[in-house]
């Protein structure tokens, strides 16, 4: 790609692109700024000058980034229908919490507050802790 000239900004002498020749470096190097910036014999920087000037070059990064994550999710889910059961509890752990696939745990307790002395029904509420322990109460759904 040749550039359209050079200009001097600073101390340091600049080169001068289309963001079309950007855009077409980010999309050769899967978005990864610094070897776009090889790629054009510039500096990272000069890169993130470019993005962060064009609306149209963040919209084509986003673009590549997304055919990316399509790319990887393909193969996560031929993972998943080859058996791979590593990916499978991963993407369950991901996308199934709302199943019950996921680490967290929850645990409930109950508490007679009748055993409670006022002042410690007044503890707890004001600070949402229960009195002489370091646990706070969870609100359950």
């Amino acid at each position: 790609m040749a550039n359209k000239g050079n200009y001097k900004g600073g101390n340091h002498v600049i080169k001068k692109f289309t963001y079309t020749q950007v855009y077409l470096a980010l999309k050769q190097t899967n978005g990864l700024r610094t070897h776009a910036a090889k790629l054009l014999g510039c500096d990272y920087h000069l890169i993130g000058h470019y993005i962060k000037q064009s609306k149209w070059l963040r919209d084509k990064l986003d673009e590549i980034r997304n055919n990316i994550l399509d790319v990887g999710e393909n193969h996560i889910i031929k993972a998943i229908n080859d058996g791979n059961l590593d990916i499978i509890w991963k993407y369950m752990k991901l996308f199934g919490a709302d199943r019950g696939y996921t680490e967290k745990q929850i645990i409930e307790m109950n508490i007679d507050v009748t055993k409670l002395s006022d002042e410690e029904i007044d503890y707890a509420v004001k600070t949402g802790k229960l009195p002489n322990t370091n646990l706070t109460p969870v609100n359950s759904h």
